[in-house]
């Protein structure tokens, strides 16, 4: 018995670029901005010790410093304030998905049309044995 085989591949996309912005630690309930952080450094180092740097001398935050039992420090950031990785922080736009087709943008009714064509066509195929 010979079938024809349907290919095509559908897909819903949300581009980053647009379907996202940037978006504050609150924004996006952030746990560090919620409970604060902790970071632990070995200021005897190279790394430790320009971690260190960047911390005091350009993070402007607030945090304690102590040092530990095995000669690291442990950095103690208070929570409610701005994390590292607020830069990275996105939300939704909230805007409708991109339909593809075969990786082709189509309209919803295209989308919905030609899905819809295609799973009945399988159905035939199928209860055709």
């Amino acid at each position: 018995m010979n079938r024809q085989v349907i290919q095509d591949n559908y897909g819903l996309r949300t581009p980053i670029n647009s379907h996202r912005r940037p978006a504050s630690c609150e924004e996006v309930n952030c746990q560090h901005w919620r409970e604060g952080w902790l970071i632990v450094l070995d200021l005897r180092t190279d790394k430790g010790l320009s971690h260190e740097y960047t911390i005091k001398h350009t993070a402007h935050k607030k945090y304690k410093q102590e040092l530990l039992p095995d000669g690291r420090t442990l950095f103690s950031f208070e929570a409610g304030q701005v994390c590292l990785r607020a830069a990275q922080h996105t939300t939704s736009l909230e805007r409708a998905p991109f339909s593809d087709i075969n990786k082709r943008s189509v309209g919803n009714d295209e989308f919905i049309t030609t899905y819809n064509e295609q799973a009945y066509q399988l159905n035939v195929q199928r209860s055709k044995g």
